[in-house]
């Protein structure tokens, strides 16, 4: 709002001034665009346009007709083309309002936004605003004490922060949306493993090859040669035991011969290895030669001690 009420009190100020008055057409479109009357004025300029159409200030005129008629898009190209004009004023001009129709863009195309594709609105009214930016810094290096310019240098230099803020939230709410669906993923596969799982075991379960008995285990059973089999066996293990409790008579006639000097090294009793003694160092023998010493010497304590108290009492000898 702040940017159309800027634009409507500069079309009512002295610098939205025509720059052609010679011819007759001219002069009457300039009167219909002074009465905001667009579409007369835009007639009477195409009307001239045709007479004189490498004019750049008509067609800063009809810039400033299209920006009445809210023609963005016509606005800005008329107005870029009477940029390139010799006269210094009307550059100047003619680069201010550029400034103004594109941020204009830049706003039409940041609240054109499309609900199915967030954020898809954002490099075009970036690039709407960058340009704006451009013109109006143009302006100022031309005339720095231009407050109109500095205004909506900063008011342009805030959209643009503006749509990196918004750019920001928009990834953040993207990546939200990527782990959320992750985490939906990661559940839908742990529930698809689940129901194999207990499908495999119903399956199991149900198996009918599992309780049905096999046929030939109950031919077996019935058949009688089995019986007649099992009734001969006793009398097969009877011949078995026989057989063993009858000496070989082989054996009996050829003694095994023994060898004396195995009979002598089995008798030997062979010292086990924990028996075996080891070799005391000098140390080891001065340690037990003091620990038995100790000892001694309190056996003698304990004696004397009971002698002291008397026979009555006896004093139990600790071997310590």
């Amino acid at each position: 709002m702040k940017t159309v009420q800027l634009l409507l009190l500069l079309l009512l100020t002295a610098s939205w001034n025509p720059f052609l008055v010679e011819v007759e057409e001219v002069k009457k479109g300039n009167a219909h665009l002074k009465a905001y009357e667009y579409k007369e004025a835009e007639t009477k300029y195409k009307t001239a346009q045709e007479k004189r159409a490498s004019s750049l200030r008509l067609k800063y005129n009809l810039g400033l007709v299209y920006m009445g008629l809210a023609d963005w898009s016509s606005a800005e190209k008329s107005m870029i083309d009477a940029t390139g004009s010799d006269d210094a004023e009307m550059r100047r001009m003619a680069t201010y309002f550029s400034g103004i129709i594109r941020f204009h863009l830049g706003d039409i195309a940041r609240d054109n936004k499309d609900p199915q594709k967030p954020g898809a609105h954002i490099p075009k009214a970036k690039l709407k605003y960058t340009e704006a930016l451009a013109n109006f810094k143009k302006v100022l290096e031309a005339d720095p004490a231009s407050d109109e310019a500095r205004y909506n240098f900063e008011l342009t230099l805030e959209r643009l922060e503006e749509l990196e803020q918004e750019k920001d939230r928009q990834q953040k709410k993207k990546e939200q949306k990527e782990k959320k669906r992750e985490k939906e993923k990661k559940k839908d596969q742990k529930k698809k493993d689940k129901n194999k799982q207990n499908n495999k075991k119903n399956k199991k379960k149900n198996d009918p090859s599992k309780g049905k008995k096999d046929p030939k285990s109950k031919n077996q059973k019935n058949d009688p040669n089995k019986k007649d089999k099992k009734q001969q066996d006793p009398n097969k293990k009877d011949q078995k035991k026989s057989n063993e409790k009858k000496p070989d008579p082989k054996k009996q006639q050829s003694p095994q011969k023994r060898d004396p000097n195995k009979k002598n090294s089995q008798s030997k009793p062979q010292p086990k290895p924990s028996q075996q003694k080891k070799r005391e160092t000098p140390q080891q023998r001065a340690a037990r030669k003091a620990l038995k010493d100790l000892k001694e010497r309190q056996r003698q304590r304990l004696r004397e001690l009971y002698q002291r108290q008397g026979a009555g009492r006896r004093t139990p000898i600790k071997d310590w």
